[in-house]
């Protein structure tokens, strides 16, 4: 196997959680691209001049969020939103993949 980058191993390495989530037995480029997206995001805040860290993009920098995200983000509540509750919600919209949130 070739040399890897320690950039190109992470990202390898975050390309099989895509892969899992659907029960998959290997990795895709359809996975490779997911993976280059979280990866670039993560080592964007991380460090902005880090390997594979800027991307071009028309997209807006923050996208809106679809009905069942913003229903738990503007729930009247005095609590805190925490990781835990927006996995219960992925969980929910998604039981295929219940067991992979866990």
């Amino acid at each position: 196997m070739r040399k890897m980058s320690d950039g190109a191993h992470e990202i390898l390495v975050i390309t099989q959680e895509p892969a899992r989530s659907r029960g998959a037995q290997e990795c895709s480029t359809q996975d490779l691209a997911i993976a280059a997206v979280i990866y670039r995001r993560l080592t964007s805040e991380r460090n902005p001049y880090m390997e594979g860290a800027t991307q071009e993009t028309t997209s807006p920098s923050m996208l809106p969020m679809g009905a069942a995200l913003e229903s738990c983000l503007l729930k009247k509540s005095e609590l805190q939103v925490h990781v835990s509750e927006l996995l219960d919600l992925a969980k929910v919209d998604n039981p295929t993949l219940a067991e992979y949130l866990e």
